[in-house]
């Protein structure tokens, strides 16, 4: 009776594990931990929680707050203006486009009701358009690969948890 009690509860632990219902979370980064680490945590599956901007076609960025979105929306217009571009030297995180699909971006458009507010963000790192941690891509930079999107519901904005925190 013990052993096949034992198999059964077995077999149930492996076949759930084997679902994924036993997985847990990715780990949580803030934008600010993340960024100087892209090249550690290349390929590295995870979530980063941060600011949403606009996030469309062309951009799609998260940021470590909102205050900081204005600091680089300030250097953009001067650089319109001057043409002399005052890099903030604010860490900011380039989302890709998700799967591309037919009719457009799949995660541009699942982010939509999360524009310009607190969020979470699970995706894969992508340090391809990174060079000696600065941004190389002009377009949309694929910094994190998204998988999912959901509302960041600590404090505001997300503090950092732990410097030597894995991935």
């Amino acid at each position: 009776m013990r052993f096949a009690l034992a198999s059964s509860l077995a077999l149930l632990v492996t076949t759930t594990a084997a679902c994924g219902w036993l997985s847990s979370e990715p780990p949580l980064f803030t934008v600010g931990e993340l960024v100087p680490r892209i090249d550690e945590l290349n390929g590295k599956r995870l979530r980063v929680a941060g600011y949403l901007g606009d996030c469309a076609v062309y951009s799609c960025d998260l940021y470590p707050s909102k205050e900081d979105v204005a600091v680089w929306n300030r250097a953009f217009a001067e650089l319109r203006t001057t043409r002399h571009f005052n890099d903030p030297k604010l860490p900011v995180l380039g989302i890709g486009t998700g799967k591309a699909e037919e009719r457009g971006f799949e995660f541009d458009r699942k982010a939509a009701p999360f524009h310009q507010r607190y969020v979470v963000i699970t995706g894969t790192v992508d340090n391809r358009c990174r060079y000696k941690g600065e941004r190389g891509c002009t377009d949309r930079s694929p910094d994190l690969n998204p998988t999912d999107i959901s509302l960041w519901t600590g404090p505001v904005p997300p503090r950092p948890a732990s410097p030597g925190r894995k991935a």
